[in-house]
């Protein structure tokens, strides 16, 4: 076989799984409003995780779950 990785195949598969999970077409937002939001996370994601580190990754989606449940989002009673 002529250098196939089996972590990146893997890792790409769960990717296009992933990506077919996310539906952005409902939200409360207006195409602006998620064009600013993707901007500003992008800008964070290159800042805090620039080598794609998965335990960075999940360090920052914690964070930023965590950041919106002290303030009053969801699963918080508000």
């Amino acid at each position: 076989m002529n250098n196939f990785n089996l972590k990146k195949y893997l890792a790409e598969g769960r990717l296009a799984e992933q990506e077919e999970e996310m539906d952005f077409s409902y939200t409360e937002l207006t195409d602006d409003e998620k064009d600013m939001v993707s901007d500003v996370l992008e800008d964070i994601y290159e800042k805090i995780n620039p080598t794609n580190d998965i335990k960075k990754y999940t360090g920052l989606f914690k964070f930023i779950d965590a950041w919106f449940e002290a303030r009053g989002g969801i699963g918080s009673g508000a």
